[in-house]
């Protein structure tokens, strides 16, 4: 996957230009502290479905707000799946976050080198 399939660039540049290119610095850390700590949580999923909801919830939108599109679709499935799919099904999706968030901080970082 390229950068494009991780994050949208017009995304990132229209909330630039509503927040101001000031403000990047902190918005991008917090946003990177607090994926970072719903993914732990998503992660240690001890099988209580509705925490499970409210976390990939949570990171889906979060994560369109920034563009990251990968990791917002992946918690949408997560989320639309929690109360259905078998245990085994629903880990191997979680499975995939942390290797998708890897690549997706690194083409934010990126975004915010230009």
């Amino acid at each position: 996957m390229n950068n494009r399939s991780y994050l949208s660039e017009q995304v990132l540049i229209d909330l630039l230009a509503d927040t101001g290119a000031e403000l990047w610095p902190q918005l991008s850390q917090c946003f990177i502290d607090e994926t970072q700590a719903r993914i732990n949580e998503v992660e240690a999923w001890s099988g209580d479905r509705q925490q499970l909801l409210r976390e990939s919830h949570t990171l889906c939108s979060s994560a369109a707000t920034f563009g990251a599109l990968a990791i917002s679709d992946l918690a949408a499935e997560i989320e639309q799946r929690a109360m259905t799919e078998e245990v085994y099904l629903l880990e191997q999706k979680i499975k995939k976050l942390a290797p998708i968030w890897r690549e997706t901080r690194q083409a934010l970082q990126a975004f915010g080198n230009k």
